[in-house]
């Protein structure tokens, strides 16, 4: 069904609300109709899904629609999410999708421990940073070539 524009805050409500029902059919069922009737109004409730030991499919649909609405708020969530390697691909694609909204949480990643983390917080930093990445990747970049890669990338954009 293709979405009524004065009706899409309204049913974004209504689905959010099933967002926190128990039955996994239900909150199912509203995640799949989010991607066609979803606002910026519905992502709190999609980040607790991201928070909480949510069953990895409806965890996997709330990371793609946290994406697809554009909204920075999400982006603190998401990027916590690529420390797990079974939801890595899809954060990162998300959190491209935030573009220069993704930057700050991005940053505060590259503290990371974990090589495979770091790896994926440089390339995005290489594709959505800013000012404030290039800042933080100039004091890595002596030491590290995946952060020397990014800051260049991001270099040769300015």
């Amino acid at each position: 069904m293709k979405p009524i524009d004065s009706r899409r805050d309204e049913v974004a409500d209504v689905l959010g609300k099933y967002l926190a029902e128990s039955s996994y059919s239900a909150r199912s069922s509203a995640l799949q109709a989010l991607r066609t009737w979803g606002t910026r109004r519905n992502v709190p409730a999609l980040v607790r899904f991201l928070n909480s030991s949510e069953n990895e499919s409806l965890r996997r649909q709330a990371i793609e629609l946290l994406g697809s609405l554009g909204d920075g708020q999400a982006a603190a969530a998401l990027a916590q999410r690529l420390k797990d390697p079974t939801d890595r691909k899809l954060a990162s694609q998300a959190l491209q999708a935030l573009g220069a909204a993704a930057e700050v949480p991005l940053i505060a990643m590259l503290a990371e421990q974990d090589q495979e983390v770091r790896a994926e917080v440089y390339r995005l930093l290489g594709e959505v940073g800013g000012a404030k990445s290039i800042a933080a990747l100039k004091e890595l970049a002596a030491k590290d070539d995946a952060a020397k890669a990014a800051l260049e990338r991001l270099q040769a954009k300015q």
